[in-house]
């Protein structure tokens, strides 16, 4: 164990760091020091980009330079315009309105606005388009908005193309002839979106309840209430809610309806928040960031966060262990003769660690941080929590797990990271429960992918989970209802998808997924335009799954339910509980799920329903013993959260504030249960002396 970076920490953080018992340099470094040679593996390509050829020819190759370019360049116009469409619509309108008000001033005096109008009359009549079809946008505003502004903005342009006509005499044939061509293109194109607005407002399955009309996808359609969401008649759980974390102490007062809560020194802001740390009320909400898609994307785009300060160290991993939901019927993670050629091989997972000035404190909880799909210790949201919880007044540690083989972290065998493995995610919690205080909680708390594989650690784990609670942010309890999530495979995924294969599939590990893949299944991966099809070619195929149904089962906390059981769809069983064999009935800690039900790239369906088992009343009524919560928010998207009119002076303090705040309350909660235990074991044992 390497302890020469250690001298300088304070005592307490020297002796938690030797507690576990962790190398601060990789072992790799030592034990290949004098004979790299045997760090590679027979049959096993080495880490890095992909350097072979995998076309056939140049009209291979161009089909999946287009699959790898086009998508994703279209979903960012697609992306952009929903973005802006509750600015673009009404602005246009107003424009156009003063354009059919006064055309001899515009177009007298700027030619060139006559050839712009027939641009902003089409933008404006799209966007109209946008807030009349799109989901987030029924969600945020409901369909009256969307159906004034389309009237209205139709109506205008073909009152433009069509009305007023002086400023004709004053052009010559050739301005006239191309002004003409221009108003045929602009009618065509607002008849156009018009028919396209119908053909996506036209639902053959709703005859009796709208007369065939929908608004945004009929399936994402939210039927129930935001709010916190938990079993009353789990004492234990009932009192973290109502004693310790509704008056929790990062919430300042309680004794107002709304409480200031002044930030620290470095974002020098003060914002007004509600007394529940769990609510995410509008007046709180970034009003002018209209729907998730805003609060998803411009949050990265405008927040800054400070950077910790890491100490690493490396934990052991196992090569692979069998983390198959359904292994009795197929070895989920050996579909190859070479799969074995690794098996016994040790390897290393990065454990970040961020101490508080003052140095490691056993009074405080001990926070272990799972970051979201190809991010690590960096991820700002990840920084923005441990700079959080690592000052004045938290001084708490935190412990950033970096999934196997991100960061730059290397792995020798062909075991690399996929979302249904949540052994390593336990294996870290195991050593740091050993490290920690007997009276210290261990909280974890997970982003996005870190969410989901966090939760169905939780539930695979079941009374041997290491951590006392665990927060779950923006991931889902059934990935298998992403399938089915369009607008995220059409929107968001094709740029989140590029993004993947290049850094991490190819750029990583390019070599290793040719060999394991077939030459079409690798084509397949390099032309994928989602998600999806990124898990259906390389996840499924280098990892042995049966398929990606099999795939997303196996990451779920409740993939082992059958889809009909679950969504109440059984015709021959109408019950809203949960069979008690069902692993989710194993869950013996808190789990706090917390998810926006504008979340634009994992769908609220991933963990709530508007009926059957998995309505939020009866999931958390009727299901794991009790420890289930969740917090549904109707704005937040995904990871965003976004505070104030300045969001970037609060980044993601809500999001995070909630995690803290429930980690406080377990530890308050757990520490005055085990003070209550040991005065009452006292008790017992004085009245049982003689006298």
């Amino acid at each position: 164990m390497n302890v020469s970076d250690w001298t300088a920490f304070p005592i307490s953080t020297q002796t938690f760091l030797r507690r576990l018992e962790l190398s601060s340099l990789h072992p790799f470094c030592t034990k290949f020091a004098d004979h790299w040679e045997e760090y590679y593996i027979p049959g096993i390509p080495r880490q890095g980009p992909l350097t072979s050829n995998v076309h056939d020819g140049p009209y291979e190759a161009f089909s999946t330079w287009f699959k790898a370019v086009v998508p994703p360049l279209a979903a960012m116009g697609e992306l952009w315009l929903r973005l802006l469409a509750s600015a673009l619509a009404p602005l246009g309108i107003v424009l156009m309105l003063h354009l059919w008000l006064f055309p001899s001033q515009i177009m007298n005096n700027r030619e060139r606005m006559a050839y712009r109008i027939h641009w902003i009359c089409i933008l404006t009549v799209a966007s109209s388009v946008v807030l009349l079809t799109d989901t987030l946008y029924i969600l945020e505003f409901g369909p009256h908005v969307g159906a004034s502004s389309l009237t209205a903005s139709t109506l205008l342009t073909v009152l433009l193309m069509t009305g007023r006509q002086q400023t004709r005499q004053q052009q010559t044939q050739q301005q006239q002839q191309t002004h003409q061509r221009y108003r045929r293109f602009t009618l065509t194109c607002t008849v156009g979106l018009v028919g396209l607005a119908a053909f996506l407002l036209y639902d053959p399955n709703d005859r009796l309840n709208n007369h065939y009309v929908t608004f945004g996808d009929p399936t994402d359609h939210v039927n129930i209430d935001e709010g916190l969401y938990y079993d009353t008649k789990n004492e234990f759980l009932h009192d973290i809610v109502t004693r310790y974390w509704s008056q929790s102490s990062s919430s300042s007062s309680t004794s107002t309806t709304t409480t200031t809560t002044t930030l620290p020194s470095s974002f020098s802001a003060t914002i007004t928040a509600t007394t529940l740390p769990y609510e995410y009320p509008t007046s709180v909400a970034t009003r002018w960031m209209p729907t998730g898609d805003a609060r998803t994307g411009l949050p990265f785009l405008l927040h800054r966060t400070p950077t910790p300060t890491y100490t690493r160290v490396w934990l052991p991993v196992q090569s692979e262990e069998n983390n198959d939901i359904d292994a009795s019927s197929n070895n989920s993670n050996s579909n190859d003769d070479d799969d074995d050629d690794d098996d016994g091989i040790e390897e290393f997972v990065a454990l970040d660690i961020s101490f508080p000035m003052t140095g490691y404190d056993r009074t405080k909880p001990l926070y272990l941080v799972l970051h979201g799909l190809n991010g690590g210790s960096t991820e700002e949201y990840v920084q923005d929590f441990v700079h959080r919880q690592t000052s004045k007044p938290h001084d708490a540690t935190v412990v950033v797990m970096v999934a196997r083989g991100l960061m730059d972290t290397p792995v020798r065998g062909w075991h690399n990271f996929h979302g249904a493995r949540w052994t390593d995610a336990h294996r870290a919690a195991t050593v740091l429960r050993k490290a920690k205080s007997g009276a210290q909680s261990l909280i974890a708390v997970g982003y996005s992918m870190g969410a989901i594989i966090l939760a169905n650690m939780m539930i695979q784990a079941g009374k041997d989970a290491a951590v006392d609670a665990a927060i779950s942010i923006s991931g889902g309890l059934d990935m298998r209802q992403q399938q089915h999530f369009k607008r995220a495979q059409r929107l968001w995924q094709p740029i989140l998808t590029k993004e993947l294969r290049q850094t991490f599939l190819l750029g990583k590990w390019g070599e290793r997924v040719r060999q394991k893949l077939s030459h079409d299944t690798f084509l397949y991966m390099l032309r994928a335009t989602h998600i999806t099809e990124i898990d259906e070619s390389a996840v499924v195929h280098y990892n042995g799954f049966r398929d990606v149904v099999h795939y997303y089962r196996s990451m779920s906390a409740l993939g082992d339910i059958p889809l009909d059981e679950l969504m109440g769809k059984d015709p021959h069983n109408n019950t809203t509980m949960i069979a008690p064999q069902r692993k989710i009935q194993q869950l013996h800690k808190p789990l706090l799920v917390v998810h926006a039900l504008d979340d634009p790239l994992i769908t609220w369906r991933t963990v709530a329903a508007n009926h059957g088992p998995m309505h939020p009343h009866n999931l958390t009524t009727r299901a794991g013993n009790g420890n289930l919560l969740l917090l549904l928010t109707r704005r937040g998207g995904h990871v965003g959260w976004p505070m104030g009119w300045v969001p970037q002076l609060h980044t993601w303090f809500w999001m995070n504030h909630v995690a803290a705040s429930f980690g406080e309350a377990v530890h308050t909660a757990n520490n005055e249960q085990k003070e209550f235990s040991a005065t009452e074991s006292n008790t017992d044992k004085a009245s049982a002396e003689p006298s």
